[in-house]
């Protein structure tokens, strides 16, 4: 695979088939492991999870007094305008 190795249960033998190459190949698992990574990052933003999160807060009533910046910036930036 590009950003791993999907592998049935219960079937050890294919795990073996399909790891024991990874071991002896590094430059095989580094860019695994980049693709994977940049896939995880496009797929799951973090900006997104941060949105979720602060939702459930706004679930349960305000958020945190003082969230970390990052958080800080994106619940302002989902806040509806307030004014009159």
């Amino acid at each position: 695979g590009r950003t791993g190795l999907l592998l049935p249960p219960r079937e050890p033998w294919r795990w073996v088939e399909e790891i024991a190459p990874l071991l002896d190949d590094p430059d095989r698992r580094a860019k695994m492991s980049a693709r994977a990574a940049a896939e995880a990052r496009r797929r799951f933003p973090i900006d997104r999870h941060i949105a979720a999160i602060l939702d459930v807060y706004a679930a349960f009533g305000e958020p945190p007094q003082r969230p970390p910046a990052p958080v800080q910036a994106v619940h302002d930036a989902r806040r509806p305008p307030q004014g009159g």
